[in-house]
């Protein structure tokens, strides 16, 4: 055996050894939510890899924007059975940044609205399939390199295919990083977001078992993108239409409105010494050149998740932790996209 042939490294199976899986799907199934939202119908049999040992929750996966006539895959590796040299499983982000963009696309960051595994009988076929539900609203003027997920999922038809990113069953648990929502011993909920943050907080409205109690804000461009949302908790759903008004004129008062109404959600009534020697430890963040994006596991009676444009999560952020004196161990604040910034 030569020196060459000893180095040799043993080749896997990507769904054996790789945590991040790159899933071919197909456009199933193509439907106006709202007048705002397309919800796209994505299947294919390599689903069956996908999960996290757990509920997905706001699961966050990553899609891939494919770039007007690239067929180059630059995802071969980390395709579910796809047999590779290790080494591929590692760096494929830095690889696919040093990609010009006109043949990489571009990779935009999503939560699956529902997955339905093969044999469900509400599927098109008999393979597993998820929900994604996407803004269709394009900022206006145009940012160079926003608005192509808007662009795509306005013209993608039945049978166009795409990429996704998502984790590997075989080797992702319950505590993997692309689960933002984490209460802890919190059955006390404040959910918040805009539109870009409905799936997320729909998708954990339906895992809620009844325990859970609170108010969950979704503010949308118009009454008709509100959705149905069933749920066995006892968190009370509020919908926010803010018509031709800028994004946060009806989430950001709705959250203070409510907490001044009803400060038990956030604090015990009878904790008045609590009230007042808390100082709510709190950093401001330049979201202009910083992304917003603060979890925690949680920890106590109380747990806030707010979700959306970061300008707007950032007043809310500052209201809940410098301004009432909330723990930043009870909230988790998360910048989805900014203002006249390109979508990531």
């Amino acid at each position: 055996m030569t020196t060459t042939e000893q180095a040799a490294p043993a080749l896997v199976v990507a769904h054996e050894a790789s945590p991040t899986l790159a899933y071919e799907l197909t456009v199933g199934a193509r439907e106006m939510v709202g007048k705002n939202l397309v919800r796209l119908t994505l299947t294919g049999p390599e689903l069956r890899h996908l999960g996290v040992g757990g509920p997905l929750l706001d699961l966050r996966v990553k899609l891939i924007i494919p770039a007007p006539g690239s067929t180059r895959d630059l995802f071969a590796a980390l395709r579910p059975d796809a047999v590779s040299d290790p080494a591929a499983f590692d760096g494929w982000y830095r690889d696919w940044l040093q990609v010009d963009t006109a043949e990489r696309g571009w990779m935009r960051t999503y939560s699956i609205r529902e997955l339905r595994g093969a044999g469900h009988p509400g599927n098109l076929g008999p393979d597993p399939e998820l929900d994604i539900d996407m803004v269709l609203h394009l900022e206006e003027p145009v940012v160079p390199g926003s608005g192509v997920a808007a662009r795509w999922a306005a013209s993608a038809q039945v049978g166009d295919t795409i990429t996704m990113l998502g984790p590997n069953r075989r080797l992702i648990g319950p505590d993997y990083g692309g689960i933002e929502f984490r209460p802890g011993p919190a059955r006390r909920l404040l959910l918040a977001g805009d539109e870009t943050a409905l799936p997320a907080i729909c998708a954990i409205l339906e895992t809620l078992p009844a325990s859970f109690t609170g108010h969950a804000l979704i503010e949308v461009p118009d009454a008709g993108d509100e959705q149905r949302v069933l749920t066995r908790s006892c968190v009370e759903v509020t919908w926010l239409a803010r018509g031709d008004a800028p994004h946060g004129t009806l989430l950001d008062p709705a959250v203070r409105a409510l907490i001044e109404d009803r400060p038990e959600l956030i604090r015990e009534p009878a904790s008045e010494q609590a009230e007042e020697t808390s100082t709510g430890e709190f950093e401001e963040v330049d979201i202009d050149h910083t992304i917003l994006w603060e979890t925690t596991e949680g920890h106590g009676p109380f747990y806030a998740w707010l979700a959306g444009e970061a300008g707007v999560i950032t007043t809310l952020r500052r209201h809940l932790v410098k301004e009432l004196g909330v723990d930043r161990k009870q909230v988790s604040f998360m910048g989805y996209w900014r203002k006249g910034r390109a979508e990531g």
